[in-house]
């Protein structure tokens, strides 16, 4: 029996992953698909652990309990010393709603659910990335749970089938491998961070192992050997720097990167090619060996900079706290790590065993106490604490937050329309329910009723839906066609439209992560990009405009508040803790262009533009920040303060909806030329 003989060149393939990781993180570089890097993991895990119980099983001495003890003392000392210090560390410096979700997350990373616990957390409103500290391990959560079932499985199959384990893991893999692309069309989240649709790529490593043990000594032609070799480094470094996070993974995308790493080990297999040598280069190697731990601290260092910075994140800063995190790395590797794997007498497979039971039940109980307590905020002074709660209030109007939405009830009506007059119609996605109580108050100054309609996630736009929220995409179509049918049939005079619109056509901006909400109005959710969403979100407004207003309907568009790369809640904090009074601009120039698009469309459009944002901008730049308060909860939705602060400009600015309706009903009065009854129905 041919088993596999420790690879150089393997250990320089988990450096380049590391690497490419760091890089991604930081933003440092063209490296859009540096987290690809992870596929390389999971090629990598599923080699070597097939390699090994493979040798185990051969020789007679595999054990569930030994391989699990083995996997232990490699995976829990690093992992378990860097959850203890990260819970004292970040409770120094996370807010207590920030601290109690990251509480949450240590508990899972605790029993390897982790991934399962970021896929629950994805959503529309989990927006503020850097505040979790161990969104990294998901990763490690999900080669964990490989490590469970991968030999049990291997196990149930040679004892209760006939088939060939081979076989049975190839078409385990061609399974995932569609569940994958599937899943990356309708479940991006659950794609993303879950085992079933991630197993195919540690399958092909486990397939690699036994094809290199089968062949023996049985080798092709070294040019052949150098060419895959080269294939196989073009496939990572390709997907490395072409892809974005925008790019539906893993799905048949991930191919490049793993077919590509399987490729270099294939290729190397007993020989070394050029790229082989380069891997195997000593250098490299150290830092392959040190990745394990190096990808454990890089990311807590990161996230520390950034939550203790009063300015926003930058690639360089970020490069400096991934520096200190590589040292914390070292430092750990050499005096833990290497300890307890090698020192058998002292740290007996029986003592690990304890130990580790202990370490998941202390650090669990400590991250359910964080979650249990709040975020222990007794941390903070009362009256800072009592502000900052404030501060993250968007209102609820929880009679109008209907998130199930059905077409028959998603509207809330504030005033008398009056006899045979309909309400001006506010239609919108969550900008619209943070902005809802200055303009309910403003109409109800102005004399004019309103009826209300939002859904968070939806642009209000027909015929759009947003790319990668399969959960919600027909919902959102559903619910425009609902809204516009009402307004057309109930003679509602004026709608105005209220959305973070740039999100829609532009992506995310430089504080917010994760796959862009790009619209589209096609089935496909894989053809959104910026030019589509543009090119689709153009055609349709302009089709929606023109249906409202040839049955009479003014549109009028609110510019969007301006949005800030900073969490201003979480930055007043900081401030107020110290002493000082918050502060923050961001540049004028930087936010109109990223509206630029919108500004055009508008203009060539028959809407009506209404810009409340003056008091918060000037010429040179907009701030989040008046009279000592946040007037935002987040990086983009106003707070209860920031309506108030701008109830007086929405009424300034909506005094020209109430002419628009004066003039209007003063029409009707003198004799209109049509019968607004009459007006031909809606045929959506």
């Amino acid at each position: 029996m041919v088993t596999l003989p420790y690879r150089a060149d393997v250990d320089g393939l988990r450096a380049v992953a590391v690497i490419a990781i760091i890089l991604f993180h930081i933003g440092l570089g063209p490296l859009g698909g540096g987290f690809v890097g992870v596929d390389i993991f999971f090629v990598r895990s599923g080699f070597l652990i097939t390699g090994i119980i493979v040798k185990d099983t051969a020789d007679g001495s595999f054990s569930l309990a030994g391989f699990w003890l083995r996997r232990i003392r490699r995976i829990f000392p690093a992992l378990f010393l860097m959850l203890a210090v990260s819970v004292p560390l970040f409770g120094m410096v996370l807010p207590p709603d920030a601290f109690k979700n990251f509480g949450q997350s240590v508990a899972a990373q605790s029993f390897y659910v982790s991934n399962i616990w970021f896929w629950q957390q994805s959503g529309y409103f989990d927006q503020v990335l850097g505040l979790k500290p161990l969104r990294h391990t998901w990763s490690l959560s999900l080669e964990e749970q490989f490590y469970i079932f991968f030999p049990i499985f291997i196990l149930l199959v040679r004892r209760f089938t006939k088939f060939s384990l081979w076989h049975i893991i190839a078409l385990a893999s061609v399974i995932s491998f569609g569940l994958s692309i599937w899943g990356a069309a309708h479940k991006p989240s659950a794609a993303f961070f879950l085992l079933p649709t991630r197993a195919w790529e540690l399958g092909i490593g486990a397939l690699l192992a036994h094809w290199i043990i089968d062949a023996g000594n049985q080798f092709a032609q070294k040019w052949l050997d150098e060419f895959l070799a080269i294939i196989g480094a073009a496939a990572i470094l390709y997907s490395v720097f072409v892809y974005t996070e925008n790019t539906p993974f893993p799905s048949y995308q991930a191919l490049l990167p793993t077919f590509g790493t399987a490729l270099i080990i294939w290729a190397n297999r007993s020989r070394g090619t050029v790229v082989g040598t380069f891997l195997a280069w000593r250098p490299l190697v150290q830092v392959g060996l040190l990745s394990y731990s190096i990808y454990l601290w890089h990311w807590p260092a990161i996230v520390f900079n950034r939550v203790t910075s009063f300015a926003p994140p930058v690639p360089i800063s970020d490069a400096a706290a991934a520096a200190a995190g590589i040292v914390i790395a070292l430092i750990a590797y050499k005096f833990v790590e290497q300890p307890l794997r090698r020192n058998r007498q002292l740290f007996s497979n029986k003592r690990l065993a304890l130990g580790s039971a202990a370490a998941v039940l202390v650090v669990s109980l400590a991250g359910l106490g964080v979650h249990a307590t709040g975020g222990l905020p007794g941390r903070i002074a009362p009256q800072i604490l009592a502000q900052y709660e404030l501060e993250r209030q968007i209102e609820p109007w929880s009679e109008c937050n209907r998130f199930n939405v059905r077409p028959d009830n998603f509207l809330c009506d504030f005033g008398d329309p009056g006899p045979g007059g309909g309400r001006v119609v506010l239609w919108g996605d969550s900008h619209a329910q943070a902005i809802f109580p200055a303009v309910k108050d403003a109409a109800q100054k102005l004399g004019f009723p309103i009826s209300f309609a939002h859904f968070p996630g939806c642009p209000p736009v027909t015929g759009l839906s947003v790319a990668y929220r399969a959960r919600t995409e027909h919902r959102c179509r559903e619910f425009n066609q609902a809204v516009i049918k009402h307004i057309i049939d109930t003679g509602a005079p004026a709608v105005m439209l209220i959305s973070r619109f740039a999100m829609y056509v532009e992506g995310w901006d430089i504080f917010d992560a994760g796959q862009d909400p790009f619209v589209t109005a096609h089935e496909s959710r894989n053809r959104a990009d910026k030019i589509s969403a543009r090119k689709d979100f153009a055609e349709n407004f302009t089709a929606m405009v023109g249906v409202l207003r040839a049955h009479g309907v003014r549109v009028y568009v609110f510019r969007q508040v301006p949005n800030f790369n900073i969490d201003p809640p979480t930055l007043a904090l900081k401030f107020r803790i110290l002493g000082s009074q918050p502060a923050h601009r961001r540049s004028r120039r930087e936010l109109d262009e990223r509206t630029r698009f919108l500004g055009a469309l508008w203009q060539r459009s028959d809407v009506k533009l209404i810009d409340i944002t003056a008091p918060l901008c000037d010429s040179s730049g907009c701030s989040p920040f008046a009279d000592g308060k946040s007037l935002y909860a987040d990086n983009d939705h106003l707070n209860v303060f920031g309506n108030d602060y701008l109830g007086a400009e929405v009424v300034k600015q909506l005094a020209a909806v109430r002419e628009y309706l004066q003039g209007r009903a003063l029409r009707k009065t003198l004799g209109p030329k049509t019968n607004p009854n009459k007006r031909p129905p809606f045929k959506g």
